[in-house]
């Protein structure tokens, strides 16, 4: 007794998350959609959009090329102004009202990653090479010193931006000898 709960052909479309889904028809802009098929609000200015989860979406502007965030009704929270967001778990950006944020330095061209709130308050600077949220800390990594062995420059940082340890983390590279 399956029923198609919407009978319509997208090009792409998302999951149905916070009762929304994000899709897209051939030669149509960025649309988000209820489990109707009914459209709630369209994002022209977005080239790349992921689906929401706790009420946010990560979008990507066509223009610019950056990325920001939007709610379930289509504002935008967070303008698009950086060069990656990255996902803290599987499909989820937001957690805990914080979003680790990418930016070009451009010292070397690289993205360093750091952390914000949901107002856009720098919480841990963009100057990581990589961040993770790890069990409710944020552990980054500093940099790494090439050698036979090398060392990870390691740190854990609290929700808040506290800096919780600092520490080098050292590797053996594995070696076969086959």
């Amino acid at each position: 007794d399956f029923k198609r709960p919407i009978d319509d052909h997208f090009k792409d479309i998302t999951h149905f998350s916070n009762g929304l889904a994000l899709s897209v028809k051939p030669n149509e802009c960025i649309k988000a959609i209820d489990m109707d098929g009914n459209v709630i609000f369209e994002m022209p200015e977005a080239s790349l959009m992921y689906a929401f989860s706790d009420g946010y979406a990560v979008y990507q502007d066509a223009k610019t090329h950056k990325y920001g965030v939007i709610d379930t009704e289509g504002n935008i929270v967070i303008n698009a102004k950086y060069d990656a967001l990255s996902e803290r778990e599987a499909g989820c950006f937001v957690i805990d009202g914080r979003l680790i944020i990418g930016k070009k330095d451009p010292g070397d061209n690289e993205i360093k990653y750091g952390l914000i709130d949901m107002d856009g308050n720098e919480i841990i600077p963009a100057k990581y090479q990589d961040i993770r949220y790890v069990f409710g800390a944020y552990s980054v990594f500093r940099e790494r010193m090439k050698t036979f062995s090398y060392t990870k420059r390691c740190g854990l940082f609290g929700k808040d931006g506290e800096e919780l340890y600092d520490f080098d983390l050292a590797v053996k590279n594995a070696v076969n000898f086959a």
